[in-house]
């Protein structure tokens, strides 16, 4: 009986990463216009807090997208 819970969270957890991760990419590809390598590279490295910063200068509307 536990399995079937632990597995139920895992795929809930990683059906909502991905999604969190799918929205930021193609989010970033339609308001800053990146590749599809730099908006995913955006999205991790925000999700992540690692700060490398910016792949290139932030206009107001990508800033709010980002919050």
């Amino acid at each position: 009986m536990k399995i079937k819970v632990l597995d139920s969270r895992i795929h809930k957890t990683f059906f909502l990463v991905g999604s969190i991760i799918s929205i930021g990419t193609i989010g970033y590809m339609l308001l800053s216009e990146y590749s599809f390598v730099d908006a995913l590279y955006q999205t991790v490295i925000t999700i992540t807090t690692v700060g490398f910063g910016e792949v290139k200068p932030f206009t107001s509307a990508e800033k709010i997208f980002t919050v």
